[in-house]
């Protein structure tokens, strides 16, 4: 009986030393990842790096900058919903450089949702940030602006509506779409 116990204790003692080798091994990769995920970012290779920002956060939740960089990269491939998720999970993280871009982007991934008054309130938080760059407070300054002028046009009665076409329209980016005739 004590041998068999003994044989578990073993294995289990192997499993965990496997664990922390394999951590170690990776952890160390991870400078390496994050060459290779920045190299393709700065190529505008953003779904490849997608892949590498997405390991790195995987292992290094902490790393802030991989974190932003891959809510970036979901927003340049038109990801909209996993950049917003992103960015707003960067923002709530408090004490980090990034807070800030990551709650301008967010605000404005609302706005181009046409959520306007979600979005003022963001713009307006984001210009009371005492460590915002001070770039980012004058943009936000203006997106308030538009946001504002939204709002008030969205209650202005135009005397028509707009109405999309089944045939024409998709949930895609469509551009310079035609109806075909036959």
């Amino acid at each position: 009986m004590f041998q068999a116990r003994s044989s578990d204790m073993r294995k289990v003692i192997v499993s965990v030393l496997s664990l922390l080798l394999a951590f170690s091994v990776f952890s160390q990769s991870i400078p390496r990842l994050l060459k290779i995920a920045d190299d393709l970012y700065q190529s505008d290779r953003y779904l490849e790096a997608i892949e590498f920002y997405d390991k790195i956060v995987g292992v290094d939740k902490e790393n802030q900058f991989a974190r932003f960089r891959l809510a970036s990269c979901y927003h340049r491939t038109l990801q909209y919903e996993k950049a917003k998720s992103s960015f707003l999970t960067l923002s709530n993280t408090l004490n980090h450089e990034f807070r800030a871009r990551s709650l301008y982007n967010y605000a404005n991934l609302l706005k181009q949702e046409s959520r306007f008054k979600e979005a003022d309130s963001i713009y307006y938080f984001l210009i009371s940030i005492p460590d915002a760059e001070p770039s980012l407070i004058e943009l936000s300054r203006k997106q308030r602006e538009g946001c504002q002028l939204a709002l008030r046009q969205e209650k202005a009665d135009r005397g028509f509506s707009i109405q999309t076409l089944s045939d024409v329209n998709s949930d895609f980016h469509d551009f310079g779409a035609i109806v075909n005739p036959s």
